[in-house]
């Protein structure tokens, strides 16, 4: 019989078996499962038992960045936020630059909340380098391109420009597919 993310958490809140057990038990049960279901369900396990751990940070960093389940990355970030607080600034950096996903703006709207300076030097960085290709999608931002120093703008103000930006390139993306043909 195999055991659930459930019943580990059930064992372990009954004091059977110890934080470090319960959470290796379940990133093993997770890790060897191809049920999208259990995983996310895994994740949110984790984030139940919070054993600040590195081998958990680096199973939930991975989730984040680079699985296929956006379900799954959502609970990875959420566990992430809640047992490392201090440390989700690197993953999400990474997302800021990297990530192209409408989850992206779900990850964004925290940066907030966390360690502003490094993320949003991400997020700048991230507007430079799509400059060109937002400058001619939105002509009414022309000003927002002249400021040299984007450092000065308020992360909130940035996050906001950057999420119509976003949505704006997505939809002209979907636009232009389906003038050439592609659905």
């Amino acid at each position: 019989m195999t055991l659930t993310p459930f019943e580990i958490l059930k064992f372990y809140e009954n004091k059977e078996i110890d934080k470090k057990n319960a959470s290796k038990l379940v990133i093993s049960l997770i890790e060897d499962s191809d049920d999208d279901d259990l995983f996310e369900e895994g994740i949110e396990i984790l984030e139940k038992i919070a054993w600040k751990n590195e081998a958990v940070y680096r199973f939930l960093e991975n989730v984040l960045i680079s699985d296929s389940n956006i379900n799954a990355r959502n609970a990875a970030f959420y566990a992430l936020k809640a047992i490392f607080p201090e440390r989700i600034c690197n993953p999400l950096t990474h997302l800021v630059e990297y990530d192209n996903s409408f989850l992206f703006i779900n990850f964004i709207e925290h940066l907030t909340e966390i360690d502003l300076k490094k993320c949003k030097e991400a997020l700048i960085k991230r507007i430079k380098r799509e400059r060109n290709t937002i400058s001619n999608l939105i002509f009414s931002y022309d000003d927002f391109f002249e400021i040299e120093d984007l450092s000065k703008i308020k992360i909130e103000r940035l996050i906001g420009m950057y999420k119509e930006f976003f949505y704006y390139k997505c939809v002209n993306s979907l636009f232009y597919r389906r003038i050439d043909g592609i659905d």
